[in-house]
């Protein structure tokens, strides 16, 4: 039989990135695509959530797209990149990565 315990993280831990992708009213399939594929790819890295364009600029107090995707990157309390509109995958995959650095 094995013990298992949950460490909290130490005081100097990098808290996860956590990506919120603003999602307006429309057909953004392609876009919602994407969002599943950086999900799978860096799930263990990162927290993925969704929202409405009103809602995410209210919490996040920052200007959102009302007509295109956004996507947004914090950690902590500070927004580190945002990508507006319809962007390549690898693009996106950039981002998350230096974000990550």
């Amino acid at each position: 039989m094995a013990l298992a315990l949950r460490r909290r993280p130490a005081p100097f831990a990098r808290q996860r990135l956590l990506v919120l992708y603003c999602r307006p009213l429309g057909d953004f399939a392609v876009q919602d695509g994407q969002v599943a594929q950086l999900r799978r790819e860096f799930g263990a890295q990162l927290q993925v959530a969704t929202s409405s364009p009103s809602d995410a600029a209210q919490s996040w107090r920052t200007w959102v797209s009302a007509t295109q995707p956004t996507l947004l990157v914090r950690r902590g309390d500070r927004i580190l990149a945002m990508a507006i509109g319809c962007l390549p995958l690898r693009e996106l995959e950039q981002l998350i990565v230096h974000s990550l650095g």
